[in-house]
């Protein structure tokens, strides 16, 4: 057997042996390869000494490009695995209606599949359209519709040839779903249009901040001229915005709207208000810097290097600055130096290694309420009790967020007169001056830290809105990861079917997955040690075909390893070492055609009129589309838009730019709204009962969009249109939207 032919048999091998090493876990297995892949191990050794040279005559930065686009997507695009899924099971759902459309079907005979269905005398009749239940069929092996969803995420060809007759995962990044998100970011996929410098453009994307008012209220009680007493709210004298005062005094003037029963309270209360504010900014920030940053890169991928400003953007990440920080646990500016490549977020996601959670921190979303519990001696998110300070401070603030720059903060108070700790607010300011004030463009570690951010927080924003992914606890994050990882699989051994060993241009292959191994040592190493790295290097290519990538030498993803992260505990959901908000779906309702508890979901939340499927305006669906998929503020805290959409019934979430409306909302609020408001109705963890019905809520909404976009890549003006439950020429959560914006526009204009 020649050396391709062996290390090809190893690479078909390597979907069936992926569980000699798990890539969440990072535990070894037993291995039971086959006796052919244990005796490659001879010849891979012995081309490595001849691909040494080779690979080092490539150069590290067109390996990092393709990493760059490649790694940071795998680890954080979370709709990719769940899209793939429900599209299968769709197909699945077409078959078995008899109803397959003409032109997906000629798609897939392409690759040597046939759609048809068994006539009387038990012979295989080709067609896409009959009143029987289809089937498909391929070199005399027949796959029923029961089992082709199953079938199709195992068989590396199926899933393959499913994408050539659909359409692929980079679908998601370009229907209506998509585009919503990148207009409410406020940044396109074409930023470099006139052939702009880099700094200009990414400069320009960076200085929209956003503008926040803060202010805080108290109830207060009067008395009227018949002698009747009432209650009403009065605000703590005038608002204080980001935009017109420095932090210095951004923070005393927060300090001072926040009076609590103790020195503490006070303290947390004042922390918190300002971390809602850092968090809003940095996430919008590093989402526009990501899209705006990785243009380059995904053009120059796709053959239009000279529309993009990829020599500025790799000269950018190289370039070693010395940028400050505030060290979370002391409080105290350090100064950090390195490249945006050596950040350990980015560092972490390009070579497999663990994070470094101890440097990440001072990054965090929750780093201003962190500095303070900190230098309050108070417990963690990791070990709190349940009548923790923390929680109870940071449970009362809340928030309203227009898409992009204005956004509105709050708390109500009673009696309390203690002051904060000016002591420890002073730690605070470097951190708010830095997010709230400062709009040039990040170097060194800061660059890579919000890259990574960025990338986490679009990954989540397209899951959300346009396939309903949720928050989740521990649990939920591994068994979706675990989904993410098998995908990733499938993916690389789809990528393999039609390449050599030796292709190099994939990092699927054996060979171009070591070439990427290579470009993974960021710091300049010479030959000698090079060749010392070999049996490390092998081993990792090796355990990347396995994992599709995946990084199996690695004890945990970037995406499973969790954050101290407060403010998400209030509602028991977990966030990534930044404290980013983590995206999930529930994989145990790809069954939906077949799930009773979703037919009977539908039912109660559904309307089949004409021939078409609408969602009730007031249902459970509704609530989670416009609750949950559209939700612009933190997790967390209580979303002011939400409780007022709640009371009104208003048919969307409205930006509260009054303070004093907002917390009035509030203090009338029921748990239900309230569990609504802050994220914890619509969160899969084994602490939310909502979950058991709002799953089949997510569940819809991502068929809808997996139905959506096989619509929209089909020659078939009625493909899927007949599809149970999802009835209609479009997407009902789309139609929903539309419908419900139309609604609220017509009010508008009542007299």
């Amino acid at each position: 057997m020649s050396a391709e032919e062996t290390l090809k048999l190893s690479e078909e091998n390597a979907l069936q042996n992926g569980d000699h090493f798990s890539s969440v876990t990072g535990k070894n297995l037993k291995i039971r390869g086959s006796r052919s892949a244990k005796s490659s191990t001879g010849v891979i050794f012995a081309l490595l000494g001849f691909a040494v040279i080779g690979i080092f005559l490539l150069g590290r930065s067109d390996s990092i490009i393709s990493d760059l686009n490649d790694r940071l997507v795998a680890q954080t695009d979370v709709q990719r695995a769940d899209a793939s899924e429900t599209k299968k099971i769709v197909l699945a759902e077409s078959l078995k209606s008899g109803n397959f459309p003409s032109d997906t079907a000629e798609n897939l005979k392409e690759e040597g599949y046939r759609v048809g269905f068994f006539d009387d005398a038990g012979n295989f009749v080709e067609s896409n359209q009959s009143n029987k239940e289809l089937a498909v069929e391929k070199d005399g092996e027949i796959i029923y519709a029961n089992e082709f969803a199953e079938k199709a995420n195992s068989d590396a060809a199926l899933h393959k040839a499913i994408d050539k007759a659909t359409y692929g995962a980079t679908a998601y990044y370009y229907d209506d779903a998509a585009q919503k998100v990148f207009k409410e970011l406020g940044v396109s996929r074409n930023n470099y249009a006139n052939n702009e410098e880099f700094e200009t453009v990414m400069k320009r994307v960076l200085g929209q901040n956003t503008e926040v008012d803060i202010n805080t209220a108290t109830k207060a009680t009067s008395t009227d001229s018949e002698g009747n007493t009432y209650s009403y709210f009065q605000t703590s004298g005038n608002e204080a915005n980001s935009r017109y005062q420095d932090a210095e005094k951004l923070v005393s003037e927060v300090a001072s709207k926040n009076p609590g029963a103790s020195t503490t309270d006070a303290t947390l209360a004042t922390a918190d208000t300002l971390k809602v504010a850092d968090t809003i900014n940095k996430e919008q920030r590093s989402s526009r810097f990501y899209v705006a940053f990785m243009e380059s890169i995904s053009k120059t991928k796709a053959g239009q290097g000279d529309k993009a400003r990829i020599n500025e953007a790799m000269n950018y990440l190289h370039k070693t600055s010395t940028t400050q920080v505030v060290d979370t646990a002391t409080g105290e500016l350090i100064e950090v130096e390195g490249s945006p490549l050596e950040s350990p977020s980015l560092l972490s996601i390009l070579t497999g290694s663990e994070v470094d959670k101890s440097v990440v921190k001072n990054y965090s979303s929750d780093r201003i309420l962190n500095i303070a519990a900190n230098k309050l001696n108070l417990t963690t998110a990791s070990t709190r009790p349940v009548a923790s300070p923390i929680i109870s401070a940071i449970s009362k603030t809340v928030t309203s967020v227009a898409n992009r720059f204005k956004t509105t903060i709050g708390r109500i108070f009673g009696s309390g007169k203690e002051t904060a700790d000016t002591n420890i607010l002073r730690s605070i300011t470097p951190t708010v001056a830095s997010s709230l004030n400062d709009t040039s463009l990040p170097q060194g570690i800061d660059a890579g830290e919000l890259l990574v951010e960025g990338a986490v927080n679009v990954g989540r924003k397209l899951a959300i809105a346009g396939s309903g992914a949720t928050a989740g606890d521990a649990d939920a994050v591994l068994a979706y990861q675990k989904e993410v990882k098998n995908y990733l699989a499938l993916e690389a051994a789809a990528d393999r079917l039609d390449r050599s060993p030796f292709d190099i241009s994939s990092p699927n292959t054996f060979l171009g997955s070591l070439v990427r191994e290579f470009a993974s040592i960021l710091k300049p190493i010479s030959l000698t040690s090079a060749f010392t790295s070999l049996p490390s290097l092998a081993g990792r290519s090796i355990a990347n075909l396995v994992t599709g990538g995946a990084y199996a030498d690695s004890a945990n993803t970037y995406l499973t390893t969790y954050g101290n992260c407060d403010t998400h505990a209030t509602i028991d959901i977990v966030g990534t070492s930044q404290c980013s908000t983590i995206a999930t779906f529930d994989s145990s309702t790809l069954n939906a055609f077949d799930d009773d508890g979703f037919s009977k979901f539908v039912e109660q939340n559904t309307v089949l009129e004409n021939g078409v499927r609408s969602i009730k305006p007031t249902s459970a669906l509704a609530d989670f589309i416009l609750y949950n998929d559209e939700r612009q503020t933190p997790l967390g805290s209580i979303d002011g838009g939400i409780l007022s959409s709640l009371k009104k019934r208003t048919s969307n979430i409205p930006f509260i730019s009054d303070i004093l409306s907002m917390l009035e909302d509030f203090s009338d609020a029921s748990d239900s709204n309230l569990r609504m408001a802050s994220g914890a109705a619509f969160a899969n963890t084994k602490s939310n009962s909502d979950w058991q019905n709002y799953k089949y809520a997510q569940r819809y909404v991502s068929i809808a969009r997996a139905t959506a976009a096989l619509r929209q890549y089909s020659t078939d003006t009625t493909a899927y249109q007949n599809l149970r439950y999802f009835e209609g020429a479009e997407n009902p959560v789309i139609a929903f939207l539309k419908s419900e914006a139309e609604i609220e526009t017509s009010l508008a204009k009542l007299p």
